[in-house]
């Protein structure tokens, strides 16, 4: 429950991967946002510069594809719940036993969700 940061020079490092990434696209980037192509998964968060595509998508673009749907009324408010939990649920797949979080990876979805809330 703490918040972590990057040292700053390693920021500033990783600052020029950032902008190459958002220069394909016609967007300002602003300063604590993160630029999300939901058609592609690619977000300019560190989470995606490290991981790449080749990982789930982070969740940013998960959160993107959730609103996108509820705009569009294309899903429901459990349909939400229950695709939210199997994120966090995948994400503890990956984990080692030692570190799952039992609740998510075991427990009933209203469980898990109330253990991600």
């Amino acid at each position: 429950m703490r918040k972590i940061g990057i040292i700053r020079e390693l920021y500033q490092l990783l600052q020029p991967i950032v902008n190459q990434f958002a220069s394909k696209y016609p967007v300002e980037l602003r300063e604590n946002y993160y630029f999300v192509n939901i058609l592609t998964g690619e977000c300019t968060c560190f989470d995606f510069i490290w991981n790449g595509p080749f990982q789930d998508v982070c969740k940013h673009v998960h959160a993107a594809h959730l609103f996108n749907d509820i705009e569009d009324n294309k899903t429901t408010l459990n349909t939400i719940k229950n695709d939210l939990v199997q994120y966090f649920h995948n994400k503890e797949c990956t984990m080692p036993k030692e570190q799952k979080n039992l609740t998510i990876y075991n427990s009933s979805t209203d469980a898990a969700f109330e253990e991600i809330l």
